[in-house]
């Protein structure tokens, strides 16, 4: 497990220098900051609160 600040500073040079065709390919494996720390999406389900403007669909269907 790498440092967060490391993580971010890779992640900000592979936007920075790669192609959009690129950086698709890589979509998979970039992880996402969470309040667990980094998640990889394709690893592991990634669910958002109402804080981010997520739907709660409960509440919202009949």
């Amino acid at each position: 497990k790498k440092p967060e600040d490391i993580v971010i500073s890779y992640l900000v040079f592979i936007k920075l220098h790669s192609q959009d065709q690129d950086y698709r390919s890589l979509v998979t494996n970039i992880p996402v900051l969470t309040n667990k720390g980094f998640l990889c999406p394709a690893e592991q389900k990634i669910h958002f609160s109402k804080e981010y403007n997520n739907i709660h669909l409960p509440s919202v269907l009949p």
